[in-house]
């Protein structure tokens, strides 16, 4: 231990020797050369987290990947606003054919009575009353057309009748050319511009006064078991061309 008394000069004659006392102050020399660095202290505790930088660019797209499994139906949608009108389709025609296999005698006057109709007809347009006639349920333009077979040996005048009265006729007659043998075929075509309910019939005109068969069976020579054929003895079709 060094003593606190110690003189103040000796302390300066040390040269400022490490002593607590001492009240010298010496010059202090110049700086020497740095020494040799260090070892590497240890390292410290690591810092708070810094701040997050700006979002990088997006990388490029990576390969598709597989198609997953097709996930459970979903509710139905709201009904859609309705599309365009198409276009107008075909125009619908009504028209019917009417027949009979009545081969009579025809007094003069006499209805020849339609008894049947194709099932080709339109529907619920036309009505076959019970004496005969054609009966219209819709008003408009018809186009008639009427063919009657006449019986060979007979001659008459037989005329298409609308409400009962007469709108076209047909003669026909097989004496003309002394054909007995042979029927003659009465065609008549004409226009009528019909009611709702008018009523289309033919008639064996009374003014020639005569009596008259239509066509019947014909036997048919020609087939391998001779059976005999038939076609109607008169037919009346309607077809509505337009309104009235």
């Amino acid at each position: 231990m060094y003593n606190n008394n110690f003189y103040k000069d000796d302390c300066c004659n040390l040269c400022c020797n490490p002593f607590p006392n001492c009240c010298c102050q010496c010059a202090i020399g110049p700086r020497g050369p740095q020494g040799l660095r260090g070892p590497q202290g240890i390292q410290g505790p690591t810092g708070a987290t810094g701040a997050t930088g700006p979002t990088g660019a997006t990388g490029a797209t990576g390969a598709t990947g597989a198609t997953g499994l097709t996930g459970a139906t979903g509710p139905t949608g709201a009904t859609g606003a309705t599309g365009p009108t198409g276009p107008t389709g075909p125009i619908f025609i009504p028209q019917g054919t009417f027949y009979t296999f009545e081969t009579g005698p025809f007094e003069p006057g006499a209805i020849i009575p339609i008894t049947d109709e194709t099932s080709t007809n339109t529907l619920n347009a036309f009505e076959v009353t019970i004496d005969g006639r054609v009966s219209v349920v819709n008003a408009g333009v018809y186009l008639a057309d009427v063919r009657i077979q006449l019986a060979p040996g007979s001659a008459g005048v037989l005329r298409l009748q609308k409400n009962d009265e007469s709108v076209a006729d047909s003669y026909y007659s097989s004496f003309l050319n002394n054909d007995t043998n042979s029927s003659g075929l009465f065609v008549i075509n004409t226009i009528l511009i019909i009611n709702a309910g008018d009523t289309v019939s033919l008639i064996n005109f009374e003014g020639p006064q005569f009596t008259i068969e239509l066509l019947g069976m014909i036997d048919n020579e020609e087939s391998p078991i001779g059976n005999p054929t038939s076609s109607p003895s008169a037919t009346i079709r309607l077809v509505r061309l337009s309104d009235i």
